[in-house]
Order: structure tokens, then C-alpha cells, then sequence
């Protein structure tokens, strides 16, 4: 696989597109925005060969915290899941803050709630994942640790 990567004037990440040597193997593109705070807006996966189809993800609010990765300026670059089907982890790597809640497309939603240490960082976080039009529910909690010099 081979990755380009592209970045607006505030050297933020505003597209990967994915290409690989391999016949019938489909590549894609992902399309990132951005909201006023430098919090991740929107994620838009299309293919680029194979099917036109296309997901969006919308995040429809944040917290004023920092995010657990934001201190981590790389880290978009460690976890590299940016076609899975969990968006968290590529929202986190790329936003200031904590989301709150995120819609993808019409087929699921994730609402998150955070518990917080004395420095503002989450020390767990809560997040329950609907899926349309079933309404069924799961709900999960992380747990955050951090060792700071």
C-alpha cells in the first residue's frame, strides 16, 4: 500500500489516499474537515477505483478539554487505522478536544462522556454506539492512565 498525504496552511491533515500496486484492488480516499476549535468536523471515505461508494462521518459536538492524544503530535501516524470501521481512533488522533458525539451516515451513532483528572484529560470515557434503524445499543468504557515526567 502507499499512502500521500495532504495538509492545509495550518499544517493540519486534509486528506489520505490510498494506492496499491495490486489489480481489482480497490483504493480510496479520505477526505478530513475541519470546525473552528481545530476539532475534526467531518470524515469522507470514498473509493477512488471499484465502487463509488461513499461514507461520511459527522461529529456534531466536542468538549473543552484536551484530547488524550493531542499532546502526542504524531500519533496519527502510530495508529493507522484510517479505513476501519471504528472513525475513533483517526477523530482522535487529528482533533484538539474530546468528542462528544458522531454520526455515521444514517446507519450509527456514538455519544461519549468523559470523567476527568485534575489536569483536564479524560480519565475514562463512556461512549454508547447505536445502530440505525434497529435502535440497538451497546455501551463501553475506556480507561486512560498517564505517566508524565
Amino acid at each position: 500500500m502507499d499512502y500521500a498525504f495532504s495538509y492545509n496552511n495550518k499544517q493540519q491533515l486534509i486528506k489520505v489516499s490510498e494506492t496499491t500496486p495490486q489489480p481489482n484492488d480497490y483504493e480510496w480516499v479520505l477526505d478530513i474537515n475541519y470546525d473552528q476549535n481545530d476539532n475534526v468536523a467531518q470524515l469522507v471515505y470514498s473509493y477512488s477505483t471499484g465502487p463509488r461508494d461513499v461514507s461520511t462521518i459527522t461529529v456534531t459536538g466536542y468538549d473543552d478539554k484536551p484530547n488524550p492524544f493531542s499532546a502526542t503530535p504524531y500519533w496519527k501516524f502510530v495508529d493507522q487505522r484510517w479505513t476501519s470501521g471504528d472513525p475513533r481512533a483517526v477523530i482522535n488522533a487529528l482533533s484538539k478536544n474530546n468528542p462528544l458525539k458522531y454520526e455515521l451516515g444514517t446507519s450509527q451513532t456514538e455519544t461519549f462522556t468523559y470523567v476527568y483528572n485534575d489536569k483536564g484529560y479524560p480519565s475514562s470515557m463512556s461512549f454508547t454506539r447505536t445502530l440505525h434503524p434497529s435502535g440497538n445499543a451497546a455501551s463501553f468504557t475506556d480507561r486512560y492512565t498517564y505517566d508524565c515526567p
